[in-house]
């Protein structure tokens, strides 16, 4: 019987390249699949950071605007700075000024809705900043005027001129000549007027630096030299010299 020969196995080396080329792929596979879950976590991994930044930044953000907005935190700024004032009130017209802040506060705290989380504790500090604004309406009668003649509040029954005097000019101002009835507007804030004097008020804007509950001079008393709105025929005439010429409005009631 012949022998058979088999070259592949008699001296000629083998070229395992079926062995070589499945490891290869199996390989191939490995990588392929340990870089797609390294690519996916990486993936997840900046999903989740970027929506937590957003998360975050949303939060600081809404907590701005929900402190802008909530009557609550509001309220915090004036009652520190009556708070701080009150350490060095002295005068009068100091003491006016710590009423003011404590009115600011009071307003903030009333507009606090059942519902907030701080509507209890709100209530308590109405309270406890009406007594505050007590103390210092107390102290705004007994204490010195440090200046006579600067005007620092005005109050119901006050004249135009103090109003105008302590606010400034109004951004708008309308007039009702038949009811003799003028209404005086300082941002959304209003001031009516009856015949020249403070009849009611509307503190919208909380800007109005009124203090209703307390006994004020309720005039502006006008230089020798001069006159204002709201001044007599007589004291014009005194500052002024007789007029060159006259109009009476009989249908108005107004003389030029």
């Amino acid at each position: 019987m012949s022998k058979r020969h088999h070259p592949e196995l008699e001296g000629q080396e083998s070229h395992p390249l079926y062995t070589f080329e499945l490891t290869k792929q199996g390989q191939k596979r490995r990588d392929r699949i340990t870089w797609s879950l390294l690519g996916i976590s990486l993936g997840l991994g900046i999903a989740i950071a970027g929506y937590t930044g957003m998360q975050f930044w949303d939060e600081v953000f809404t907590g701005q605007n929900q402190t802008e907005a909530d009557p609550f935190a509001q309220a915090t700024s004036p009652a520190m700075d009556a708070a701080e004032l009150t350490q060095t009130a002295e005068s009068s017209e100091d003491w006016v000024n710590v009423a003011l802040q404590w009115q600011k506060a009071i307003a903030f705290m009333e507009a606090v809705p059942k519902p907030h989380p701080n509507y209890a504790l709100a209530q308590e500090k109405i309270q406890e900043y009406q007594r505050n604004l007590q103390y210092a309406e107390g102290n705004v009668a007994v204490r010195a005027v440090a200046n006579p003649n600067q005007q620092v509040y005005w109050t119901l029954g006050s004249d135009r001129d103090r109003v105008i005097a302590v606010q400034g000019v109004p951004s708008q101002v309308s007039r009702y000549q038949g009811t003799c009835r003028e209404v005086l507007y300082f941002g959304n804030s209003t001031v009516e007027l009856q015949n020249g004097y403070v009849k009611t008020y509307s503190n919208f804007d909380n800007n109005l630096k009124t203090l209703a509950s307390n006994q004020v001079a309720l005039s502006v008393q006008p230089q020798p030299d001069s006159w204002s709105l709201g001044s007599s025929r007589t004291d014009v005439i005194s500052v002024q010299g007789t007029p060159t010429r006259t109009e009476e409005y009989a249908t108005k009631k107004a003389e030029t």
